[in-house]
């Protein structure tokens, strides 16, 4: 039997191409939520948020920026450390967590809620506002002359608000009243803030 050789019919590919690395692991959450007000010494109401994950090889981790917390349950159970959720065959399913800001400064808190599982990464973006109540008052009062048979000539001055969780109460000293109209007079009034806490002047 005879034949022909050719090495280049046997040569080996220069290269081999496929995906030798596996299915990519993925995150998925929402990439930011609404913002939170906070009244300084008490933390706001929890935000909801759902994570899951596919392909993972370690845990998924969770972890709050400054300032912030987080519960698997909406009224209780709040924290500022890491939760980990651990993979099964790959998979974290759908799982809803909460967030609330619970600053113990007033201050701007903005930041990111990190989901990390490896190398892979994904960030919820938060940003908040923790307050105390703020009065501001403006006018000069001079000294008040009363006569024996009549009152006092009425002052007036501008009162304003913000950040307020109740109503601004105005209390007169003894012997002297109060009036947001000029004509009914008391000894204290009471105004309500709008749905933000804010009395305008």
């Amino acid at each position: 039997v005879t034949g022909a050789y050719s090495p280049a019919q046997t040569r080996l590919p220069a290269s081999f191409t496929g995906d030798d690395e596996g299915p990519v692991p993925s995150l998925s959450s929402p990439s930011a939520l609404s913002s939170f007000l906070q009244h300084l010494g008490t933390p706001t109401a929890g935000k909801s948020f759902t994570v899951s994950g596919m392909n993972l090889e370690t845990d998924l981790t969770i972890t709050p920026p400054t300032g912030y917390e987080l519960s698997a349950l909406e009224a209780s159970g709040y924290s500022g450390e890491t939760i980990a959720l651990t993979p099964v065959d790959g998979v974290v399913s759908e799982t809803t967590y909460y967030v609330r800001l619970n600053a113990s400064e007033v201050g701007e808190y903005n930041g990111d809620v990190l989901l990390a599982s490896g190398e892979t990464t994904r960030a919820i973006s938060l940003s908040g506002l923790t307050v105390v109540p703020e009065i501001s008052v403006s006018g000069t009062l001079e000294s008040f002359k009363e006569s024996v048979s009549s009152s006092s000539d009425a002052q007036n001055y501008t009162v304003s608000a913000v950040y307020l969780v109740g109503d601004l109460q105005i209390t007169a000293p003894t012997n002297f009243e109060v009036s947001l109209n000029g004509s009914d007079w008391t000894s204290s009034v009471s105004i309500t803030p709008d749905d933000e806490g804010t009395v305008s002047s």
